[in-house]
């Protein structure tokens, strides 16, 4: 199985990309995993890192969420359009991370483990995860 892990921000491109990703994906070989990152909300301590005058925007864990949830109805909606393009496993995932880099990486790194991969395999069959 091929893993191809594209990054989707929603901007213009998102079109463009996906119709590549179509080109590029085997069909019954390929698992295209579209992932969005969605940065946190700035609620940690800022006390002493910025003057008081500045004001620090907080969003509430319902914003927070409603924000996800609405990253997770685009990336449905661009995993429906990616399907009318090619017959691979497409897997989405909406991750809350505050560094993107780092949440592509943490993402990326197990796709590309035998043992994940032998996992995901199993998993998509129907079967138990092996180990």
């Amino acid at each position: 199985m091929k893993n191809i892990l594209v990054a989707i921000d929603f901007s213009n491109a998102t079109d463009a990309v996906i119709h590549q990703i179509g080109k590029l994906a085997c069909p019954n070989d390929s698992i295209i995993h579209l992932l969005h990152i969605v940065e946190p909300s700035i609620c940690y301590e800022v006390s002493g890192v910025l003057p008081d005058e500045v004001p620090v925007p907080v969003m509430d864990q319902t914003e927070e969420n409603e924000v996800i949830s609405i990253a997770k109805n685009h990336l449905k909606q661009t995993a429906e359009k990616l399907s009318r393009l090619t017959d691979a496993t497409i897997i989405q995932a909406v991750e809350d991370e505050f560094e993107i880099s780092e949440a592509v990486i943490n993402y990326a790194c197990p796709l590309y483990t035998t043992d994940a991969a032998d996992e995901r395999s199993s998993v998509d069959r129907g079967g138990p995860p092996t180990h």
